[in-house]
């Protein structure tokens, strides 16, 4: 217990301070978590046999990944790109499998199967570095982005025949068509199950959950959910990605959407920075050192390689500058690659030797790839910019819709989503004031959303024809969800006085200059509410005793026993009734001419 409890503290310690320190230089996170699995390795000596379980650990937090990448899609706009991601990722990988495995035959002299699982893997790219670094610059949309995701999807999917490949290396008399046979019959019993588990079990289950207003029953029930799909796929021969996906995507265009991920990113955060480690962890510095030089040229070899092949692979489905960033993306060796590298070692068709050489020169293209990244987001200075005017069409490949703001709200009959323009109005609690004041700014004809953790408050609000989102208004991934950046003001009308403080602190940590309008009942909640940025704070029982006063105080209220003037209208012709001017009381003297 004390060495794992050092282990921890070591990696812990160290990853934090490489990330500190590389952001000062403007580096990503995930080079300091390689550089943390290198360090670790070789200070503990841990060898890979010791690391096994941590590798399998770490493997789920690219099935969380993908968990909350399937939140993203839907059936229909899945089965709209299915046909360019089957024809851009099958391309992809032919090509690029099948030019480096002959140079390997043909120029390293490298046996049949070692060429072709090291060719495949080669291939393969990391999907964890890539939907990070995509999805933080905000460019999962772009048409560029679009063909990323098609080619990882279909990356992911050939893990199962690749693996197959490996087993039926290591046992050759065993027929081909028998194992595609029970391939086929494995993949339709996981669709099936996960399909009629979503559509008849998962709703049901989560509304039951979340009536109980638990965050942490609601939680493990994601887990489940999401671990739970990721097994089955597992148990029947596939990658446990392809299962969380699939979870993922039965529950995209459910109400509990923007919950469910604000819920799994801390795990996906942390587990996928685990996932570096163990990477790193897996190279031996002493071999990299002492074949750097070697490493390095072969590391940029195989990424000019692979760049071009995808590119080329990309060319006929759209712009050729877009057709170029993908392939620049995708240049990089994947976590998968790892996977099947290990198989494959474990089949005895690869080496340690061999085994070394390629994870080495993987791990290097994986280091480098958030900086190409970051260079492909800025268009490379100019160099990766389409021209201007040029017309691609309509993308029948549509991911995610490319409106600027959109949610998905619980409807009617189903979850639907929503577009809102920039500039709306959060609503942080659907109770008596929220309702009021969604009522009122949609008869101002002003975008607002409201957001609210009980599953009958969102009913409510989608049989009023609000837009009401379910989701935990304190969590600042479900304000940003709620498109909080770029809100015009966040209302919080919630009765609770901590919920107020909490969400107060999310969309001060969220937004650079928040417009927050908060109420409270007296001086206590006012002072527990002290050191936000609230740019108005309205206090119940002040400003009900304020429009009482004014309405008294006007000349439609008759007072019979103190004699008032109105003295707007001074004028004897005119009655008091008739006049919408605020009275002021006589003074003494008047009191006394009159």
């Amino acid at each position: 217990m004390d060495h794992i409890l050092l282990l921890i503290m070591g990696a812990a310690a160290l990853s934090v301070g490489l990330s500190v320190l590389l952001k000062r230089l403007s580096m990503p996170p995930v080079i300091a978590h390689m550089m943390t699995g290198l360090l670790i390795g070789e200070l503990y000596g841990l060898r890979q046999d010791q690391t096994s379980l941590l590798q399998s650990v770490s493997e789920f937090g690219i099935v969380f990944l993908m968990f909350t990448i399937g939140l993203e899609f839907s059936p229909r706009q899945l089965r709209a790109m299915a046909r360019q991601a089957l024809a851009l990722g099958g391309t992809q990988m032919a090509l690029t499998s099948g030019v480096i495995a002959a140079i390997l035959v043909f120029g390293l002299d490298i046996g049949g199967w070692e060429a072709a699982v090291i060719g495949a893997g080669a291939a393969l790219s990391s999907t964890a570095i890539v939907l990070r670094e995509l999805n933080d610059n905000g460019d999962l949309n772009k048409p560029y982005g679009r063909q990323t995701i098609g080619v990882l999807l279909f990356q992911d999917l050939s893990m199962i025949p690749l693996l197959l490949m490996v087993g039926l290396a290591a046992r050759q008399e065993q027929a081909v068509a028998l194992v595609a046979a029970e391939t086929v019959l494995a993949a339709l019993a996981a669709l099936a199950v996960i399909y009629l588990t979503g559509k008849f079990v998962l709703g049901r289950a989560l509304d039951a959950v979340s009536d109980l207003r638990r965050s942490e029953i609601f939680l493990a029930m994601v887990l489940l959910i999401a671990v739970s799909a990721a097994w089955l796929t597992h148990a029947l021969g596939f990658s446990y990605s392809l299962g969380a996906f699939l979870a993922g995507l039965m529950l995209a265009e459910t109400r509990y959407k923007h919950q469910i991920e604000a819920e799994m990113q801390p795990f996906r955060d942390l587990l996928l920075a685990t996932f570096f480690i163990v990477v790193g962890m897996q190279v031996n510095i002493g071999f990299a050192w002492e074949h750097l030089g070697l490493i390095v040229v072969a590391s940029i070899a195989l990424m000019a390689l692979k760049t071009v092949m995808t590119t080329l692979a990309a060319w006929r489905h759209g712009d050729h500058h877009d057709a170029l960033k993908t392939g620049l993306a995708l240049c990089q060796g994947g976590g998968f690659s790892f996977a099947l590298f290990e198989a494959a070692r474990a089949a005895g068709l690869l080496s340690e030797e061999l085994f070394q050489w390629v994870i080495s020169c993987l791990a290097l293209t994986m280091l480098l790839t958030p900086r190409i990244l970051e260079w492909v987001h800025q268009d490379g200075g100019g160099l990766l910019s389409r021209s201007r005017g040029a017309d691609l069409g309509p993308d029948p490949a549509r991911l995610i819709s490319s409106d600027h703001n959109h949610v998905v709200l619980c409807g009617v009959d189903r979850a639907e989503t929503v577009h809102l323009e920039k500039g709306h109005i959060i609503v942080c609690g659907y109770g008596a004031v929220g309702r009021e004041a969604m009522r009122l700014l949609g008869e101002l004809g002003h975008p607002a959303v409201a957001i609210d953790h009980q599953r009958s408050a969102v009913e409510e609000g989608a049989m009023r024809g609000d837009a009401v989102m379910f989701g935990n208004a304190a969590n600042p991934n479900v304000l940003e969800r709620a498109w909080a950046r770029d809100a015009a003001a966040v209302l919080i009308t919630l009765g609770d006085r901590r919920g107020k403080r909490l969400i107060g602190e999310a969309v001060s940590r969220l937004c650079q200059d928040p417009v927050i309008v908060v109420t409270a009942a007296d001086g206590d909640e006012q002072q527990l509410l002290s050191g936000l940025p609230i740019k108005h704070l309205v206090r119940h029982n002040e400003e009900a005793a304020r429009l009482l006063i004014d309405h008294a105080l006007t000349c439609e209220v008759r007072q019979p026993y103190t004699p008032r003037i109105c003295r707007e209208c001074d004028d004897p012709g005119v009655k008091q009734s008739d006049c919408a001017a605020p009275l002021t009381p006589l003074s003494a003297s008047e009191r006394v001419d009159g």
